[in-house]
């Protein structure tokens, strides 16, 4: 509890006081007189008011990061891959808080967001991908609000801005042909993901189900949605098969049960810098861009093309709206015109 005390040579209450960012017990001159007895009823309201808030918060300990927060990512997210992410998130947040004293959500300060996004950068990592991180950390920090550990959210203060994307180059089928041959002489499931990804414009973890997903009778596949909610009605969607990925299928299923083993990050970033060896810059989300282009290119309507790779409005808007020139020529002589004498 918070109290008073004289200090010899002053006239005023001195208070003792525990930081409540900090734990550690200080003092203060509260520069009301002790031979006051207005004064010093106002001083002891002040030493009240810090004894109800030391009780609010309760022993600092008990808020640790380190005490609840792998709990509660683990109770948290059902989604593997979600619980993956903010676990790897957090790994790498909670090393920069162990380097710099932060053991409480109390300590945390809205430079140490700056900090962060410094720190990362030196270690090569980018701007992007370390704002995802301490916006992974920001949901935890409002839970710790939630659970009474802190009073507000720092990480929510002010916004970080994020970086332009860099836009994903459109590979050619020559360039697709070329990546094919290269995996050949890499672990098998890379070349699996690739036809996938490459026939299906899915995402990267998405490549992974089993042979009961798939209806060779009607041609087609059943994947699951990485990133819709399990509740989503649009949680698993059929995509047809094409000729050459169902033969590919076939043969893979002769020897296995499944495509491929369930996907991480670290496989995606191996799966990244193969492509990127044959065709710079290329990538998974490359192979997804590819598909919607070729969709675009085949005259498929746009509203097919989301259906095709299960609505993702980001991907197909950004490129059916950079139909070229030769694309709007051939759209404008379908164009009746708008008058009656021609």
């Amino acid at each position: 509890m918070a109290s008073l005390f004289p200090k010899p040579k002053s006239p005023f209450h001195w208070l003792r006081y525990r930081d409540l960012d900090t734990g550690v017990w200080k003092s203060r001159s509260t520069h009301l007189r002790r031979d006051s007895v207005t004064e010093s009823r106002r001083a002891q309201k002040i030493a009240d008011e810090h004894s109800r808030r030391e009780a609010l918060v309760g022993n600092l300990s008990d808020g640790n990061f380190a005490a609840w927060v792998p709990t509660f990512l683990q109770d948290n997210y059902a989604n593997t891959h979600s619980r993956i992410r903010y676990t790897a998130a957090w790994s790498k947040v909670s090393a920069f808080l162990k380097e710099n004293g932060i053991n409480h959500p109390r300590q945390f300060r809205w430079d140490h967001v700056g900090d962060y996004l410094r720190d990362r950068k030196k270690q090569g990592v980018k701007h992007n991908t370390a704002r995802l991180e301490i916006k992974a950390f920001g949901t935890i920090m409002r839970e710790a609000v939630r659970r009474e550990y802190c009073e507000r959210n720092p990480v929510s203060d002010g916004k970080i801005d994020k970086d332009p994307p860099k836009e994903k180059r459109v590979l050619t089928i020559e360039e697709l042909d070329l990546i094919r041959q290269h995996l050949k002489t890499r672990p098998s499931w890379m070349l699996t993901v690739f036809e996938i990804q490459a026939h299906l414009g899915c995402r990267f973890n998405e490549c992974s189900f089993s042979k009961a997903n798939v209806d060779f009778k009607q041609k087609r596949v059943l994947l699951t949605d990485s990133k819709r909610k399990p509740s989503d009605p649009r949680k698993t969607y059929s995509v047809p098969l094409a000729p050459t990925l169902t033969k590919y299928l076939r043969t893979l299923f002769g020897k296995q049960d499944i495509t491929v083993k369930p996907l991480t990050g670290d496989d995606n970033t191996r799966f990244n810098k193969e492509l990127d060896s044959v065709c710079k810059g290329a990538s998974s989300h490359s192979l997804r861009v590819s598909f919607v282009t070729r969709c675009h290119q085949a005259g498929i309507s746009e509203h097919v093309a989301m259906r095709l790779v299960n609505h993702s409005n980001s991907i197909i808007h950004q490129i059916y709206s950079k139909l070229s020139f030769v694309d709007v020529v051939k759209a404008v002589k379908k164009l009746p015109p708008p008058t009656l004498s021609h």
